[in-house]
């Protein structure tokens, strides 16, 4: 996936990667408006550049608390009901 210039369907402009993590051999990705910055919601979205959250607005912790929720429900998906995410692999992209 490349870092910058990413556009999305349903959003205005393109987007730039931030942060990313890995979770069972699928990378996420939190990606913030290359118009408005902070200024607007940042998106989640995965490699394949699906949409899996597009509300964050309040920092790290509304990142964390989407993939939380995300991975989740994936894992009661693939059968590892009750096993909660620690997202030790979040890392900051330079």
């Amino acid at each position: 996936m490349k870092r910058n210039g990413i556009r999305l369907k349903g959003h205005i402009g393109t987007f730039y990667i931030i942060k990313e993590t890995e979770e069972y051999g699928r990378k996420i990705y939190l990606l913030e408006s290359e118009i408005y910055g902070d200024d607007a919601n940042h998106v989640v979205v995965d490699q394949e550049c699906k949409i899996l959250y597009s509300n964050e607005y309040n920092g790290f912790s509304d990142y964390e608390d989407a993939l939380d929720s995300f991975l989740y429900h994936l894992k009661e998906k693939e059968g590892e009901e009750g096993k909660r995410s620690e997202f030790w692999g979040i890392r900051n992209v330079d």
